[in-house]
């Protein structure tokens, strides 16, 4: 069984790599930018789409 101090150095450990982790996702990347253009341009054609056939 974990010692209570070992324990409570675990989870402040986590804490601090989770908060961490989440500080570092705040910023886009090249791929999450990449992935976003994509996403507009398929609404777009989708939209297109859906305006061609509307006529």
């Amino acid at each position: 069984m974990i010692e209570q101090p070992a324990k409570s150095t675990f989870r402040m450990a986590f804490l601090a790599l989770a908060v961490i982790g989440l500080a570092a996702c705040e910023e886009d990347g090249p791929a999450e930018e990449l992935g976003e253009r994509i996403d507009n341009t398929a609404e777009e054609l989708k939209e297109a789409g859906e305006a061609a056939t509307d006529k």
